[in-house]
């Protein structure tokens, strides 16, 4: 067995600069490891850790530490994991929206990484908004009532909505008529008097 007495002086400092301990290095000789190798070799963990010192660096650099984590997974040194400022890249299909658009996309529970996957998708601007959450692109262009992208789009500029439009021709509604018919919106007190009626 490898004890403490086993080591001299001097690898018992190399030990404890390169950060190892005793189990550490037992375990590496038991296995077959030179000497002098399981002395020097530090531990790969070691580069990983942070003190306070080196979190503010990051903070101060405005770093988080995932990023530099993955640096040094990647090869960087420290001292340049810790330093260099972190690019911030745009998203790929950034864009501001109309208050009708935004509308429209809470309408048909569109969020911000719905549209982005569809934009990734090959899919135009127009689809990425009017066509709601749970449909496809065919459902709406091949589907029992087809709609093409543009009449979709009078569709919500007209107050309405898919299902609506969906409805109306069910009832025997034109397909004009269906589309450029604002919806009524109803209160309570209007359905009150017309049932005293």
């Amino acid at each position: 067995m490898i004890n403490r007495t086993n080591f001299t002086k001097d690898e018992l400092e190399t030990i404890e600069l390169n950060g190892l301990s005793l189990a550490t290095v037992r375990k590496r000789i038991y296995r077959g490891w030179q000497r002098s190798k399981a002395i020097s070799k530090s531990n790969c963990k070691n580069k990983y850790v942070l003190n306070d010192e080196d979190y503010n660096t990051l903070k101060s650099n405005n770093i988080s530490s995932d990023v530099y984590f993955k640096r040094v997974k990647k090869g960087w040194n420290k001292e340049k994991a810790l330093t260099k400022p972190q690019k911030n890249y745009p998203p790929k299909y950034s864009r501001s929206f109309t208050d009708s658009e935004k509308r429209v996309m809470s309408i048909n529970e569109i969020d911000v990484r719905l549209y982005t996957s569809r934009r990734g998708n090959n899919w135009s601007h127009e689809e990425c908004i009017y066509i709601p959450r749970e449909m496809s692109k065919n459902e709406i262009t091949k589907g029992k009532y087809p709609l093409s992208i543009d009449e979709l789009k009078t569709l919500f500029e007209n107050s309405s909505s898919l299902y609506t439009y969906r409805r109306r021709r069910e009832l025997g509604w034109s397909k004009e008529k269906a589309l450029t018919t604002e919806r009524k919106t109803y209160t309570k007190e209007v359905h009150l008097l017309n049932k005293k009626e």
